[in-house]
């Protein structure tokens, strides 16, 4: 804003209007960016040998639904005797430094947020990725955007290979040129008409890569029952977690319905109620917990690292909750029962799993959706990339039902 502000005291005098100010603000910003990524790969840095970079900035869900195939690279024979370096998004670094340790010889970890309006970190960020001197990097995302594809530019690796993906981040003329960063593109779509679940297209990335198939059928997280008993010694009868945070404020169901969610729970099936969720879920979860009736409410949001989360749904009956990372890592360790609430966004792509990925997995969704769940071109269409279906649409009722067919045996 302050920029804004400098940009149109700047120009003022010439008669500019807020829109024109604010093109001329985006291009000077886009000018200042190109600078940056030039002078940040400014001379050619050695090569190393045998040094190999996996990128993989995505969100905490999508993270965990990728992270087995970083084993299985490691233990590729092509690749012995390669140090592995893990370039990740902050958000999943207290998971992946627990569960990635044997596989990974240094991760780096970008903050993408500041990568974007911190002119210097991006510099920064830029400059360290050149001079480390990789040797390959891999980059599996499907819908790739720009941070990780200038990063892969900024590494100028002896073989940089990606997905060939979409554009549901990046313009038409953008993927053209970020595509030439690439010396190799991994095409996973074998047919168009198919809605393929995330985990299924990395896959098929790497089987495409090391050219063989892969005995993997679904996310899984090894957990090291590590010292927990600052939380767990709350926990002394059976449970459920509550975890009613989401990055968008579109794939959150409203908190009076969580609440009442809460006290269906303690008052039907006598379970302790965990609520969890990040910092940022906070006044989220205080506004459930004035709203519900019970008393059975451990408050533990923006108290657990990943690890710890993971380890509460391990141990859960059932995990109730947006469509965001906690469903992800419910599947991944398989928790008993497993209800997401989604308004359909990135439907069949990352929710709901497939029955033989996750047997345990239910999910609700609006109406309009749900009508047509079996048209998949209708759903490839409408929903694979996005959706702006009101959550809220799905009432408390709906749940119940759900729980209740749930806990009598009789969900389909």
């Amino acid at each position: 804003m302050m920029m804004f502000h400098f940009y149109r005291n700047i120009f003022k005098p010439y008669g500019l209007k807020n829109d024109m100010f604010k093109t001329i603000k985006s291009n000077i910003a886009g000018l200042i960016r190109n600078i940056i990524e030039s002078a940040a790969t400014f001379g050619t840095p050695a090569h190393i040998p045998k040094t190999l970079m996996i990128l993989k900035l995505d969100a905490i869900g999508d993270y965990v639904v990728f992270r087995n195939f970083i084993e299985i690279l490691k233990n590729e024979p092509k690749y012995s005797g390669y140090r592995f370096t893990l370039c990740a998004s902050a958000s999943v670094k207290t998971l992946a430094e627990e569960t990635e340790k044997n596989y990974i010889d240094e991760f780096i970890w970008i903050d993408t947020r500041r990568f974007y309006t911190n002119y210097l970190y991006r510099f920064q960020v830029l400059r360290l990725i050149n001079r480390k001197g990789f040797e390959i990097v891999i980059h599996p995302t499907y819908s790739r955007e720009h941070i990780s594809d200038k990063l892969v530019y900024a590494s100028n690796a002896v073989v940089r290979v990606g997905n060939s993906g979409n554009g549901s981040n990046i313009s038409n003329s953008e993927k053209k040129q970020f595509d030439s960063y690439y010396t190799t593109l991994i095409d996973t779509e074998t047919d168009e008409k198919i809605l393929k679940f995330e985990f299924f297209r990395y896959k098929k990335f790497f089987e495409i890569l090391l050219n063989k198939k892969i005995n993997l059928n679904k996310p899984f997280i090894n957990l090291v029952d590590t010292n927990t008993s600052h939380f767990h010694d709350m926990l002394s009868r059976p449970y459920a977690v509550i975890f009613p945070g989401a990055t968008s404020p579109r794939r959150r169901w409203a908190p009076s319905g969580f609440a009442e969610i809460c006290d269906w729970l303690s008052s039907h099936y006598n379970l302790n109620i965990v609520m969890a969720g990040s910092q940022q879920d906070i006044d989220i979860a205080s506004e459930i917990i004035r709203k519900a009736s019970t008393k059975k409410i451990i408050n533990l949001t923006g108290k657990t690292k990943l690890s710890e989360l993971a380890l509460l749904l391990l141990k859960a009956e059932m995990l109730v909750s947006n469509d965001t990372s906690a469903v992800h890592i419910a599947a991944a360790v398989n928790t008993k029962n497993i209800l997401c609430i989604s308004n359909g966004n990135h439907f069949k792509r990352f929710i709901p799993y497939p029955a033989e990925v996750c047997e345990n997995f239910c999910y609700i969704c609006p109406d309009e959706l749900e009508k047509n769940i079996n048209n998949n071109e209708y759903l490839k269409q409408k929903y694979l990339f996005g959706s702006d279906l009101d959550i809220n649409e799905i009432t408390s009722i709906k749940v119940k039902n759900i729980i209740d067919k749930i806990f009598s045996g009789k969900n389909d």
